[in-house]
C-alpha cells in the first residue's frame, strides 16, 4: 500500500545546513549572495556567490556565473563555474568553463567545456615536458624542443 521511496544520495552537506531553497515549480532570476547552504531544484538565472554549498537538484536548471566552495550537479547547469569542490553526479551534466581545485564526475555525468585546476597545470607541464624531454633524448633528436600541453 505504502511504498518507500528511494533515498537519494547528496553530499556531504546536512539538509538542515540548507537555509535558500528555490523549489521545483519556482523560476528565479537574479543574483543569489548568502553565507549558507543553497539548494535549486528549480530555474535560475544569474549569479550565485555563497560560502556553503550549491546543490543543483534533478529537476534544477541553472544559468549563469557560479561561485562557492562546493558544487554538486543532479540537474543541468550552464555558465561559468568557480569553486573548491565540484561533483557532477550520473543525472548531472554541466556546460561551460569552470575553475575547480576538486573535480568529481560519476559514470554518466557530462561535461562539455574548459576547465582550469589550480596548481594541477603547472604540474601537468612539468610532467609533459619531462616526458618529452626523454622521448627527444632516447631518439637523438636534442635539439628538438617538447610541446607545451594545450598549444
Amino acid at each position: 500500500m505504502f511504498r518507500r521511496k528511494k533515498s537519494r544520495e547528496y553530499s556531504n552537506t546536512n539538509p538542515s545546513e540548507i537555509r535558500t531553497l528555490i523549489s521545483e515549480e519556482c523560476e528565479f532570476e537574479g543574483e543569489i549572495k548568502t553565507t549558507s547552504s543553497t539548494r535549486i531544484d528549480g530555474k535560475f538565472k544569474g549569479r550565485v556567490n555563497l560560502e556553503g554549498s550549491l546543490i543543483v537538484g534533478e529537476q534544477g536548471e541553472v544559468t549563469g556565473e557560479l561561485k562557492a566552495d562546493e558544487i554538486i550537479v543532479y540537474g543541468k547547469v550552464a555558465g561559468m563555474i568557480e569553486c573548491k569542490k565540484l561533483e557532477i553526479k550520473k543525472s548531472g551534466s554541466l556546460e561551460g568553463d569552470i575553475q575547480v581545485e576538486r573535480l568529481v564526475v560519476e559514470g554518466g555525468g557530462r561535461y562539455n567545456g574548459r576547465c582550469i585546476m589550480d596548481h594541477t597545470y603547472n604540474t601537468i607541464m612539468v610532467e609533459s615536458y619531462s616526458e618529452q624531454s626523454k622521448k627527444v633524448e632516447g631518439s637523438n633528436k636534442k635539439d628538438q624542443a617538447p610541446k607545451a600541453l594545450g598549444k
